[in-house]
């Protein structure tokens, strides 16, 4: 129940209690495109078929009726589910198997390896939600959600420094509060102790806290959905830079990417000063024949001198991995950031939907005088990707570049061209945003707690045990009403052959399901001869009274009932 769609499932368990079959059977379909596996989906499936079954199949039918009666309401009902499934898709509903690997719980690695981040393209799954305070009029470009800060490199991958360098000042008074951005965020669960937040973020959560660089941890770990309120500043002038920061963000392998190296050096002889470098790194990207793709040519173990002068060909992380290393050689501090670019503005509610694909690599190189400064490749050699999304960039990519993308990211594009499609997904999505802001507390906890002050507050501190027992006697009164409705549909003749019915039921002669009464009556003599002419007798009776009711001596029956009851 904790991993599937239980909002789904629980209404689905209500409504069969209550024999509403048809609504349990779209929930169960619904609750279907929400499975974590194959397998799940298999389960709900066969759940689906076997409540087709008994729904739309006569008394007595046999499996084979049975099943073909189902598999056809299924058939018929295909536009339907088709139309389903186009709203649950675009609530964010998604088909993956969590074995696979963890990136579907966790989002963006505290590692970076060429390809780790062009991976998550394909996971549609949510990432965060974020609404800005008042008309905060922001473009997808200005958007960098910072996760971690990568400094230590050892050839092949980048990862974070364990050692932390807490920030326990507020926001800094100097900053005016016009130039303070504040926005909620509302962080899906990563299984990690990080957070995000844009440039210079300073967040509000209990146990949450700052690290100089600007990365923000948490004591506990993320394990469900959390929300919280963060003020970012403009980037604050840092005039100097500790030495044992520094040569951590100079620190490169003794050996490996010589050309690479040997290219900063050339770098440094034309360039002296550090922002000319850099911009002569960009231009680098961005005048040579480089492309921007999710399926470069696999490199060899020097990665990033095969990326810089063989195949020139890769994603976010490639262009981030090979830029810093070129500015460490030369001299400058550098270090890679890893979290999300943009997002999509829902214009119902006014929040920004980061999504898992909006995962993203870029540079931070430090600059005297100025302080740390954010580098991004991608926008030198592929600015739609940063100005119009990945979405719109994936799109705007030939026909064939589309069929090397995996079918995950296909299906996306496609719905993303379906007229009214993005509309819908807007309007789920606010809705979903809506229900979570006002259902659940900070911590994704359900509000029992604020709902239960609330009533202590107004002297109704039990009324929540006493709606659950009113609705525990209206469901027992209902099931007795029912019981009492179905009995008083039968004949007075059927009522006495289901009372001789239980007595035999006791002594092996019970009904058969297949019998009428009449055989039933005939199987009884055989078996006690001296009960042949009263049985005989009364499945004549017992006929005439469930047929031609005309003149039936009830009392009779039930005379006759009895004796065979008494003789049994």
């Amino acid at each position: 129940m904790q991993t599937q769609a239980w909002w789904l499932i629980l209404p689905c368990l209500v409504c069969l209690i209550m024999r509403w079959q048809i609504i349990s059977v779209l929930l169960l379909l619904a609750a279907m495109t929400y499975a974590d596996s194959w397998w799940s989906v298999a389960y709900f499936l066969f759940i689906v078929v076997l409540l087709l079954m008994r729904m739309y199949s006569r008394p007595g039918a046999g499996n084979r009726e049975q099943l073909a009666s189902a598999l056809s309401q299924i058939v018929l009902t295909i536009p339907v589910l088709l139309v389903m499934l186009m709203l649950i898709l675009a609530a964010g509903a998604r088909w993956s198997d969590r074995n696979q690997a963890d990136r579907s719980a966790t989002g963006v690695s505290d590692t970076m390896t060429p390809g780790s981040v062009s991976e998550l393209v394909s996971d549609s799954a949510l990432a965060m939600r974020v609404r800005f305070d008042g008309e905060a009029d922001l473009r997808p470009e200005e958007l960098y959600w910072r996760g971690l800060v990568l400094e230590n490199y050892d050839g092949q991958t980048w990862s974070r420094s364990r050692r932390l360098d807490f920030d326990i000042n507020p926001v800094p008074a100097v900053v005016p509060a016009e130039s303070r951005l504040r926005y909620l965020v509302t962080l899906e669960p990563t299984q990690q102790n990080w957070l995000y937040g844009l440039h210079q973020a300073y967040p509000t959560r209990p146990q949450t806290y700052r690290d100089k660089r600007g990365i923000i941890v948490t004591s506990d770990v993320i394990r469900q959905r959390v929300r919280y309120p963060a003020t970012s500043i403009p980037a604050q002038t840092q005039l100097t830079l500790n030495e044992e920061l520094r040569e951590r963000n100079l620190a490169l392998p003794d050996v490996g990417n010589s050309q690479a190296h040997d290219m900063a050096m050339r770098l440094r002889a034309q360039f002296k000063d550090d922002q000319l470098l850099i911009d002569a790194v960009l231009r680098h990207f961005n005048e040579r024949p480089y492309v921007y793709t999710l399926t470069p040519e696999k490199n060899s173990e020097q990665s990033i001198d095969d990326f810089l002068f063989n195949t020139r060909e890769g994603f976010c992380e490639h262009y981030a991995g090979a830029m810093t290393f070129l500015l460490r050689s030369a001299g400058i501090p550098a270090r890679v950031v890893v979290g999300y670019q943009g997002g999509s503005f829902n214009n119902v509610t006014g929040h920004w939907r980061v999504s898992q694909y909006n995962a993203h690599a870029w540079v931070e190189a430090w600059l005297p005088g100025e302080g740390w400064q954010r580098l991004d490749p991608t926008a030198a050699i592929a600015p739609e990707r940063i100005h119009s999304g990945l979405d719109a960039w994936l799109s705007s990519l030939g026909n064939e570049s589309r069929q090397g993308l995996d079918r995950e990211t296909r299906l996306r594009l496609f719905l993303n061209s379906v007229p009214g499609y993005n509309a819908v997904r807007e309007t789920l999505d606010a809705m979903q945003y809506g229900w979570d802001l006002g259902m659940y507390d900070n911590e994704g906890n359900l509000r029992t707690e604020d709902l239960s002050n609330w009533l202590d507050s107004r002297g109704l501190g039990n009324l929540p045990a006493w709606l659950l027992g009113g609705l525990l006697v209206l469901v027992a009164l209902r099931a007795m009403l029912v019981n009492r409705q179905a009995q008083q549909q039968l004949s007075p003749a059927i009522r006495a052959y289901r009372k001789l019915n239980r007595k035999l039921n006791k002594v092996g002669l019970g009904r058969e399901p297949s019998e009428t009464i009449l055989e039933h009556m005939r199987r009884i003599s055989s078996a006690r001869p001296d009960l042949a002419d009263k049985c005989h007798e009364l499945g004549h009776l017992l006929s005439e009274a469930e047929y031609k009711q005309n003149n039936i001596d009830y009392r009779k029956i039930n005379k006759m009932v009895v004796e065979i009851c008494n003789t049994c």
